[in-house]
Order: structure tokens, then sequence, then C-alpha cells
């Protein structure tokens, strides 16, 4: 079975963040003058960082192929960069729905399927699951 990410998330995160610097960017252009210095400085500050954080990385995201996770009756593919991650069924110790991701414990380390690609984490919990239970 084969499950694809949504990119949806980073498309409201660059709406808000958006929102957010032009409004500290206004704020600060409009109240210029001698006494508002420091609050000119925090406005811009804040701008700023609402530029880079929630424009600038959900567009690197953006930019990324869709991230999908495959799951069969062997192994666990999960293909989120060059290199797909493999974990067959019967390394998994335990598996974990988080609140936002799910941690699968297998014999060489962890692997954390994050909910901000936009999984939908409980169909594949309860796959892997009905997966290690047959």
């Amino acid at each position: 079975m084969e499950y694809l990410g949504n990119k949806n998330k980073y498309k409201k995160m660059i709406i808000v963040g958006a929102i957010i610097s032009l409004l500290a960017f206004i704020v600060g252009i409009v109240t210029q003058g001698d006494g508002f210095q420091i609050m000119n400085a925090f406005l811009f500050a804040l701008g700023g960082g609402a530029a880079g954080g929630l424009i600038g990385v959900p567009l690197v995201y953006l930019t990324q192929p869709v991230k999908k996770i495959v799951v069969t009756n062997e192994a666990i593919h999960v293909v989120e960069s060059k290199k797909p991650k493999v974990i067959r069924l019967e390394e998994i110790k335990k598996i974990t729905l988080m609140k936002n991701g799910i941690r699968i414990s297998y014999n060489k380390g962890r692997l954390i399927i994050s909910g901000m690609h936009g999984y939908p984490l409980k169909d594949i919990y309860n796959h892997i699951n009905s997966k290690l239970s047959a």
C-alpha cells in the first residue's frame, strides 16, 4: 500500500508568514521616528524572522518531490530522499503513534515518520499494525 505526502501545510505556512511579516514591516515603516527606534528594530526583526521561517523554509519543502511511504508484505519503504529507507517487518520491535508522527523502533535504531509531510498517520499506523499482527 502506498501513502503519499501532502503539501497543503506548507502552503498555509507561506500564507500566514506573508501576512505576519507584511504587517510587521508595515507597522515598522509607519511608526518610524526618533522615539520608536527600539520598537522599529524589534518589528523589523520580527518581520524578517517570519519571512525566513514561515516563508523561506516552506518554499524549500515545496520544491522537493512528494514524499511517500510504501508498505508491502515484507518491508516498509520510506521514500523521503534520494536513498529510500527500508525496514523489514521482522526487524520491528515497537511502533508508537505520537501526536505528530509515528516512531518505529527496530534492530538498527529508530525511524520517525513525521506528520509534517502530510501523511495520513492513523491509516499508516493501523496498516503497519495489521501487517505485524498477521
